[in-house]
């Protein structure tokens, strides 16, 4: 009996000219689309020149699932074992402290992949089409000279992406 109504559905969609097709399921929770930090970025680096005067990005993490809050490291070659971490929500800085840290940075891209579209890069690899995203970071590889986001899933699994051409 399921043969043959999945067989007339068959022959019912072709014969009034349409194709059917299957619609894949949504990604279910998690983080769904985010503005580029770049704003927020802006008023960060500010506070984080304050700091130090060769201050450089280091380190950006998504700090809620609607992008309205970013969370930047900024490490700098003066001061080192120190970074200085700075929480911007909307265009307002709500916190900045210094914190142990060790690495090297470079200013944000400017030809950096937005959130949405190294989510979008994620989402196209066997798995994680559906995954739901629970935080973005986006990281400095100073041997690279390379920046990446990191997508986290629900699952706890991290996809990398790159983040720069």
């Amino acid at each position: 009996m399921v043969v043959a109504l999945v067989v007339g559905i068959f022959f019912f969609g072709k014969s009034h000219g349409t194709e059917m097709t299957a619609t894949p399921p949504s990604p279910v929770g998690g983080i769904t689309q985010v503005a580029s930090p770049q704003n927020a970025y802006d008023i960060a680096a500010g506070r984080a020149l304050q700091w130090e005067s060769d201050a450089a990005l280091m380190k950006v993490n998504l700090g809620d699932a609607n992008g309205g809050q970013w969370t930047f490291v900024f490490v700098s070659r003066k001061n080192k074992n120190k970074g200085f971490q700075v929480a911007v929500s909307g265009q307002t800085i709500s916190s900045a402290s210094e914190i142990v840290f060790e690495g090297a940075g470079a200013g944000l891209p400017v030809n950096a992949i937005t959130p949405d579209a190294a989510m979008a890069k994620a989402r196209s690899i066997p798995g994680y089409s559906n995954a739901a995203f629970v935080d973005l970071e986006m990281v400095y590889n100073a041997a690279a000279k390379q920046w990446y986001w990191g997508i986290k899933t629900a699952s706890g699994a991290t996809i990398t992406v790159k983040a720069t051409p």
